[in-house]
């Protein structure tokens, strides 16, 4: 009877021991859920890696217009620079200009979908020109496409003023200089236009 207690006692101490082994080897319930978040995350931060690669990334044969911080600074109504929410800065002089991303950024499509531009001159009023005399074509520098845009308007907010407004819609994607030539000044910006998908 004793060598069998003994011998029950010995299975017991055996058995916890082996379960506390196992159970230092097995993740506790919040380091898994710590660890299925990084994992969450890394694939978070790779797709969004992805997505800056496609939208920021242009070839090397597009002379994609690059500011850096050096831009036109306008002398009257507008401010210093275009606001933070727009990022982007004004390009151009006082005859005309507009604002555009200082590192050349751009969305992917969204001049294929129908995009605003917006433009300024100290010689350009809303009462004087309700439908200003501005014209913005385009030309495919990879290409012999063409475009002329024909929507042409005005508008004013309280933080950037009175603009004119242009509505552009790029036939096809590619490496475009858009051109805009109002009251005898002329200005061009050369972007790249990601396919769609």
């Amino acid at each position: 009877m004793r060598t069998r207690f003994l011998a029950a006692i010995a299975s017991t101490v055996l058995l916890v021991t082996a379960c506390a082994e196992l159970g230092a080897q097995l993740p506790t319930g919040s380091t898994q859920a710590e660890k299925t978040k990084e994992t969450r995350q890394n694939v978070a931060e790779t797709k969004t890696s992805k997505v800056k690669e496609k939208t920021f990334v242009w070839p090397k044969s597009c002379p994609v217009t690059v500011l850096g911080m050096d831009a036109f600074t306008p002398a009257f109504e507008t401010p210093a620079g275009p606001p933070e929410f727009y990022d982007a800065v004004w390009h151009g002089t006082p005859e005309l200009y507009t604002m555009i991303n200082p590192d050349g950024k751009s969305s992917e499509n969204r001049w294929l979908g129908g995009e605003k531009t917006f433009w300024w001159s100290e010689n350009f009023s809303i009462s004087n020109e309700p439908e200003p005399d501005i014209e913005v074509t385009a030309r495919r520098l990879d290409g012999k496409t063409t475009y002329e845009a024909r929507q042409t308007t005005h508008g004013m907010r309280d933080d950037i003023g009175n603009f004119m407004l242009v509505g552009v819609t790029l036939p096809e994607p590619g490496c475009w200089e858009l051109t805009a030539s109002y009251h005898g000044a002329s200005l061009s910006y050369v972007i790249w236009v990601w396919p769609k998908g």
